[in-house]
């Protein structure tokens, strides 16, 4: 496939990726639905439920608990962060309990903290598809690893942003090599920032690191319009990758720090979340390259190139309709940060 071939392909699965991403504005918001239980005493429990922004105001969850179990006034959540105190006639261990919405669950991981005890806390990843969960009898941290790793890949595979920009890379980019260096600089600054994002080494309000993600793709859009003597992108992507890799690490430890960091586990936790982030990632890529070259044997071959010559302002609209998702993502982000709207 000619590099040119490579871009159009690559630039049509993008539009995909950014006109299913309009769908939902705050494309970045990927974090979970956050539950977590704190044993106060015998029967006496700290919930605190934390919803993410994305979901509606009148579809936010609530946790419905066993029978054994007082539950507070009025079980429809009427707030995105709920803190209250439940009182059971027993122990919760080995108790069911379920998360409920009041519509629909809108493709939302919830993420169960158990904290039967100081600095044991267990962490438990539910799937969108799952809905109930039984509380074990004898927890432990051997769960933590498998928790934060799916955590990771769900997501990355659930950012629309982040896979918006990888892809826009990889189309750009276009040959091995090249696609190589990009993603290897990516990944290491991205891992860099993570860490000292998640070990509070490094502070940065979540709202306007979320606005420079979305202008990191407007760029890339533009790069996709220039043409290839003019693109920084196409003759650094290294340079590239890997300064905006820097921004989107702390995008990642923005959802990290949300669901929190087991402090007795905090080593494992956060490699696990960081191996999940980088699995998904290179499920992506995976899946992006087979796309490509399954399109090379049965369509562009077929057409000898002759739709890219027939076409050569399709990748400029391509760019055009890419930076013009980016730009709305930016716009409703401001509006998110600045009044709340």
């Amino acid at each position: 496939m000619t590099y040119r071939s490579r871009q159009f392909v690559g630039a049509l699965l993008l539009l995909v990726a950014a006109l299913l991403g309009i769908r939902n504005p705050l494309a970045h918001e990927a974090r979970p639905l956050h539950v977590r239980i704190e044993t106060l005493a015998a029967g006496a429990y700290q919930v605190t439920i934390r919803a993410p922004e994305s979901i509606a105001i009148d579809n936010l969850p609530w946790v419905q608990w066993p029978d054994t179990c007082a539950s507070p006034a009025g079980d429809a959540a009427n707030s995105a962060l709920q803190h209250y105190l439940l009182r059971c006639s027993g122990d919760l261990a080995g108790a069911e309990i379920a998360i409920r919405y009041p519509l629909f669950n809108p493709v939302i991981t919830t993420l169960i903290t158990w904290a039967e005890r100081p600095n044991a806390d267990l962490h438990v990843v539910l799937r969108p598809t799952e809905s109930t969960w039984r509380v074990p009898k004898t927890p432990g941290s051997q769960h933590v690893p498998t928790a934060y790793l799916r955590l990771g890949m769900e997501h990355i595979l659930t950012g629309a942003d982040h896979l918006l920009f990888i892809g826009a890379l990889l189309a750009i980019a276009g040959a091995g090599r090249r696609i190589v260096l990009a993603v290897t600089g990516f990944t290491l600054a991205h891992s860099l920032t993570l860490t000292l994002a998640a070990l509070e080494f490094v502070a940065i309000p979540i709202p306007p690191t979320e606005v420079a993600i979305a202008l990191s793709i407007a760029f890339l859009a533009r790069e996709l319009v220039l043409p290839n003597d003019r693109s920084l992108t196409r003759r650094r992507p290294f340079l590239v990758a890997t300064c905006f890799g820097l921004l989107h690490g702390l995008g990642f430890a923005a959802a990290l720090r949300e669901v929190g960091l087991p402090q007795r586990d905090i080593l494992i936790a956060l490699v696990s979340f960081n191996l999940g982030v980088e699995a998904g990632q290179i499920l992506f890529i995976a899946m992006a390259l087979i796309a490509l070259w399954l399109v090379e044997k049965t369509i562009v071959n077929f057409q000898r190139g002759k739709l890219i010559a027939r076409s050569p302002m399709t990748i400029p609209a391509l760019g055009y309709g890419i930076g013009a998702t980016a730009a709305f993502w930016c716009m409703q982000r401001i509006l998110v940060w600045q009044v709340g709207f």
